[in-house]
């Protein structure tokens, strides 16, 4: 820890090597500040919601970038299955590329299936 980036929690007098108190108010409450940056960069993301009433996920979202195949440029990948429905799934999927330095919607389609899961049975 340096002691040249500590302040006086009171004043905010700077303090320099070996003051102990503040030589402004005389206090020896003493604060360190910190700067720090965080870069996130979200190359694959993925969330889900459960519901206890039926087995496997309810809803679940996937985001994603990767290269895409056939331009090989940069893209975007987001996939939502929504198995709210008892019936129906649903499932959403949309595809972005950089394209002159702006991303372009290339690919979004949303397709629906007959439910394939197990119900469970209620007793």
């Amino acid at each position: 820890m340096s002691t040249e980036d500590l302040v006086c929690a009171d004043c905010g007098t700077p303090l320099k090597n070996g003051h102990s108190k503040c030589p402004k108010c005389g206090s020896g409450n003493k604060l360190q500040t910190l700067e720090a940056k965080l870069a996130l960069h979200p190359s694959d993301f993925r969330a889900r919601q459960k519901n206890k009433s039926m087995p496997g996920d309810v809803l679940a979202y996937r985001y994603r970038e990767k290269i895409a195949g056939e331009s090989g440029r940069p893209a975007r990948d987001e996939l939502t299955v929504d198995r709210r429905d008892k019936e129906w799934t649903s499932v959403h999927h949309k595809v972005k590329e950089l394209i002159d330095g702006v991303w372009k919607l290339c690919d979004e389609h949303t397709r629906k299936y007959r439910v394939k899961r197990w119900q469970k049975e209620v007793r």
